[in-house]
């Protein structure tokens, strides 16, 4: 099983949930506000590695 991690604009997510369910896809979690600024911040540090990485070649 694989695990994908996606934005959607608001004004989209009620589409896109129904799109899943009508493909059968059943278990859908959404983010808490913790775990997005989590994913976020490593987001930044991963970018600032590569910076870092790309500077000392």
């Amino acid at each position: 099983m694989q695990r994908v991690v996606i934005d959607i604009p608001d004004n989209k997510f009620n589409f896109f949930l129904e799109l899943l369910n009508n493909l059968g896809i059943k278990k859908i979690t959404r983010l808490t506000k913790d775990k997005k600024e989590f994913v976020d911040d490593l987001k930044h540090s991963l970018n600032e590695v590569e910076q870092q990485r790309r500077s000392a070649e």
